[in-house]
């Protein structure tokens, strides 16, 4: 019951004829209603502001690859309110690098069940195979990823990484060109100026898988030509990265099958 003052009631008292002839039993319940309810508004305003706390702490912590801390603050906001699929994705993405694979894997078919009409639930999957080596299981989560959704970096990433440990090159290299030439980052098996000027690490990763694919195959020539591309703009991130620019984005040129690294 709320505690109502003699001056409250008083004013209360006055306007009951302005209340439709009410009793004042009404007029209290009417303003005990009144006040449960913000009081309810307010609690949910506070319970919202906490998870957004836990979420902003939760990717703070995945850029800095600190996976303990973040999966603990994805539980906090995820204890506030379960129906959060980017929180879910970020935790999901942590117990893999964790190497938590089973949790992981659970983790993503929840989101799958919750948010089926998302992407972010296959391609997770998706990745918990491939770092399980589980190729086969891989690309067919892609696949079905694909063919609900359109293809985005990661899944295609994912797809051709896959391809290229089955052994089936000739289809990696096709699969990830094919993505490259849709969005306008290769013309003719080259590279354009608009991914050279880009960064964007995951596209120059395919990038590397086509330059692999391309020597399991023996194309040594268009290997070569693939390699030169992906050192063009390793070299010039680098230079960026000189004067505070995004060039940490591209890691070093993998040449391990050659046995040289730049």
């Amino acid at each position: 019951m709320v505690a109502v003052s003699r001056h409250g009631l008083i004013a209360l008292y006055g306007r009951v004829n302005e209340l439709n002839g009410r009793s004042m039993f009404e007029v209290l319940i009417s303003y005990s209603r009144r006040w449960h309810m913000r009081l309810s508004r307010f609690r949910r305003e506070a319970k919202k502001a906490e998870s957004r706390k836990y979420n902003t702490l939760a990717k703070k912590y995945s850029h800095m690859n600190m996976w303990q801390e973040c999966i603990k603050n994805c539980d906090l906001a995820l204890n506030i309110n379960k129906k959060q699929p980017e929180t879910l994705r970020i935790k999901g993405a942590g117990l893999i690098e964790l190497g938590r694979f089973l949790a992981a894997e659970t983790n993503f078919r929840g989101l799958i069940r919750q948010y089926p009409d998302l992407a972010q639930g296959y391609n997770g999957l998706a990745a918990v195979y491939l770092r399980q080596e589980r190729y086969d299981e891989c690309v067919a989560a892609c696949n079905e990823s694909i063919q609900r959704f359109p293809p985005n970096t990661k899944v295609v990433f994912t797809k051709g990484k896959a391809l290229l440990e089955l052994g089936r090159a000739n289809e990696a290299e096709a699969f990830i060109s094919d993505f490259l030439r849709e969005n306008g980052y290769m013309v003719e098996n080259r590279i354009t100026d608009k991914l050279l000027q880009a960064h964007l690490p995951l596209e120059i990763a395919m990038l590397r898988i086509i330059w692999q694919a391309q020597l399991k195959q023996q194309k040594f020539e268009t290997a070569a030509e693939t390699q030169y591309d992906v050192m063009r703009i390793s070299e010039r991130a680098a230079l960026i990265g000189l004067f505070g620019g995004i060039g940490s984005l591209v890691v070093p040129f993998d040449n391990s099958i050659m046995g040289v690294s730049t």
